[in-house]
């Protein structure tokens, strides 16, 4: 099996459906060392997932930026992804649990869903003349895939229905929507008798085969119109001209306090050290 994720579209065309696989290895942050471990590993490895998901599901020429942030354990999970299925993730502890982190922790338990948690969506075009789209909730679900869900379908208005589960080597999962079409009432016939066969399949089921014949087989009388395949990559889009425009002025301060020539900045999501002197 390899990573990979594609959109299929219904013949009748008011329901299209997403499905991802990415290995495990593939989306570990830099900051997932020993002190974030095991559960907590599930929430970057399945927010890439969902992002790469949506980065296939809808039409645009630019990024997706899904972000968790919050007061629990775990301060802020983020994942980008252009719509060629570059992506980059991070994930960091909060500095004020100075232990390490539980090996068996909830959803809510990591991130601290007491109304202050927070989710968000960031879409950016490549044709600049476009504004960002930026959506922003509370965290309400109780775990991941519900909260997107959630998102997508109260703050979108997109009926959805979003699954993601994750094994010691791979994250696999599926986004399934409901499309504007002229007959509601048989749109959300189709999606709901959909969801309703989606929801009956065992977890097992997604990880003994390649996910992409797995749906094509047991839904091989819808016949599937295929309208979108990539392969997910992970690539950083760091630049020093980049670093250099968002840290200008901490990096000036730097340089000022401790009175040195240079100092070395480590991007967060690929590790990668450049630079900076006082020139």
């Amino acid at each position: 099996m390899r990573n990979k994720c594609s959109t299929f579209l219904f013949p009748d065309k008011d329901t299209k459906l997403s499905v991802v696989q990415i290995s495990s290895n593939s989306c570990r942050s830099p900051d997932a060392s020993s002190e974030i471990e095991t559960d907590c590993n599930y929430l970057i490895r399945e927010l890439t997932a969902a992002n790469i998901l949506l980065s296939c599901s809808i039409k645009h020429q630019g990024s997706v930026t899904l972000q968790i942030s919050g007061n629990g354990p775990i301060s802020l999970v983020v994942s980008e992804c252009d719509n060629n299925g570059f992506y980059r993730s991070l994930i960091k502890k909060n500095s004020n649990y100075d232990d390490k982190i539980q090996s068996v922790c909830t959803f809510e338990e990591l991130i601290g869903t007491n109304k202050t948690a927070i989710f968000s969506a960031t879409i950016k075009f490549k044709d600049r003349k476009r504004n960002p789209y930026q959506g922003i909730v509370e965290i309400q679900g109780a775990g991941l895939s519900e909260s997107i869900e959630s998102y997508l379908n109260k703050s979108e208005q997109i009926p959805s229905f979003l699954r993601l589960y994750s094994s010691g080597k791979w994250v696999k999962g599926f986004l399934l929507q409901a499309l504007p079409t002229v007959t509601d009432s048989g749109e959300k016939n189709s999606f709901n008798q959909m969801k309703l066969s989606l929801s009956s399949i065992k977890k097992n089921k997604f990880f003994e085969n390649d996910i992409e014949d797995f749906f094509m087989k047991t839904h091989i009388e819808h016949n599937l119109i295929r309208t979108k395949t990539m392969t997910p990559r992970f690539r950083c889009t760091c630049t020093r001209k980049k670093l250099l425009e968002s840290l200008s002025e901490i990096l000036k301060k730097e340089l000022g306090q401790k009175r040195q020539e240079s100092i070395e900045v480590k991007c967060e999501f690929c590790e990668k050290v450049y630079c900076f002197s006082r020139d």
